[in-house]
C-alpha cells in the first residue's frame, strides 16, 4: 500500500505547519477521544471560550 509514503510525507508536513494543523488532523481521527482524555481541563476552557463567542 502506497498510505506508509504518504503517512510519512504527512508526518513531515505536521512537524512544519504547526499545532493547528495537527489538532485539526487529531479531529478528523478515531485518535480525537485519546487526545481529548489527555487535554480535559484545557479542552474545557477552549470550550468555553468558543461558546462564550458566539
Amino acid at each position: 500500500m502506497a498510505m506508509n509514503g504518504v503517512g510519512c510525507r504527512a508526518s513531515a508536513r505536521i512537524m512544519g505547519v504547526g499545532l493547528n494543523t495537527v489538532l485539526g488532523l487529531v479531529w478528523m481521527t478515531d485518535g480525537w477521544p485519546l487526545y481529548e482524555s489527555r487535554l480535559k481541563g484545557k479542552l474545557t476552557r477552549y470550550q468555553q471560550a468558543l461558546h462564550s463567542a458566539h
